[in-house]
């Protein structure tokens, strides 16, 4: 059965701006994130970063971003259906920037758990970032799909041992199931618990 859902963030529960669309991958090329992640890491650690967002913060950032068509009812209806959700960001920003951002996207509530790269150190798609989130579901890991869109990262997934659902997937992606909408996630976790439940008898 399937128990927890692993999502990436950007261009999966919101649009990336274009702009950072580029710039994230190139820096990773050159080597300047990895180096960001880590500093911010270290400084996470130590009790940095540690700004509380006010109500007109949050304000702003919604008028920034919007979630993507379908996602605030289909998280719901998967925390009805008592899958747990765990949220898997590479960033240098803070958990709490994070949080607020999800907060502004209206999906905060839904969320059982946020794994942020610049907490554990690491990022997708190496095997530890995906690891430090299933163990945040609680669940087994053949219990476990990583939502995601992006080449790299869904091979970091499947080469992880987690099975993958490509949802607005960058050309040249592949997964194990597609969700061509954000609400086939549903259909998609009902079809493979259903197999599952028939193997059985």
């Amino acid at each position: 059965m399937i128990k927890g859902l692993i999502f990436d963030i950007g261009d999966i529960l919101y649009d990336i701006p274009l702009k950072y669309k580029y710039i994230s991958p190139f820096m990773i090329k050159i080597g300047v994130e990895q180096i960001l992640f880590k500093i911010t890491s270290f400084m996470v650690k130590l009790g940095f970063y540690k700004k509380q967002y006010t109500e007109n913060d949050i304000e702003k950032l919604r008028k920034k971003i919007k979630p993507r068509e379908g996602v605030i009812d289909t998280l719901k209806a998967l925390k009805k259906r008592k899958i747990k959700i765990v949220l898997l960001t590479d960033t240098i920003q803070s958990p709490e920037k994070v949080n607020s951002r999800l907060e502004a996207l209206g999906v905060l509530g839904y969320i059982d758990c946020v794994v942020c790269s610049s907490q554990i150190g690491t990022y997708k798609p190496h095997k530890e970032a995906y690891d430090a989130a299933v163990k945040a579901t609680k669940a087994k890991q053949n219990e476990v799909m990583f939502v995601g869109h992006a080449k790299d990262e869904l091979e970091g997934a499947s080469k992880a041992g987690l099975r993958t659902i490509g949802y607005n997937m960058d050309r040249g992606a592949t997964s194990d199931c597609y969700a061509e909408r954000f609400s086939d996630i549903i259909s998609v976790i009902g079809e493979l618990n259903a197999k599952r439940r028939h193997n059985r008898h």
